[in-house]
């Protein structure tokens, strides 16, 4: 199994993204120029693949490389603004600040983040 980080995810991100989120996220794609069907397809992709990495994993990698720079050209940022890292933020912020592991770790102040890139 995977364990090493996504590059330009938060790890509290990374910890509390659960596939039975991608509802919360529909509406931010929406606002960023990414629709609906751009998102099933992804996941259809992953579905078709027979990947063996864990879902959540792939889906958070797979939209920061290919999703992040189209939402960054529709908005008309620079191709490496943390757009969907910082989407996640705020769609998951509730999710987040809910997460067993996310607060133990809080406490005992070992969760870092990784870079945005």
């Amino acid at each position: 199994m995977e364990y090493t980080r996504i590059d330009g995810i938060d790890i509290e991100i990374q910890i509390a993204f659960k596939s039975a989120h991608l509802p919360l996220l529909i509406p931010y794609f929406e606002k960023a120029g990414i629709h609906s069907q751009k998102v099933n397809s992804i996941i259809d992709e992953y579905i078709l693949t027979g990947e063996h990495v864990v879902f959540e994993r792939w889906f958070l990698d797979s939209c920061q490389k290919r999703l992040n720079p189209e939402m960054n050209s529709y908005l008309k940022r620079d191709v490496n603004y943390p757009t969907f890292n910082r989407l996640l933020k705020v769609a998951l912020k509730e999710r987040i600040e809910q997460d067993p592991t996310v607060l133990h770790l809080r406490k005992s102040k070992g969760l870092g983040k990784a870079a945005p890139k």
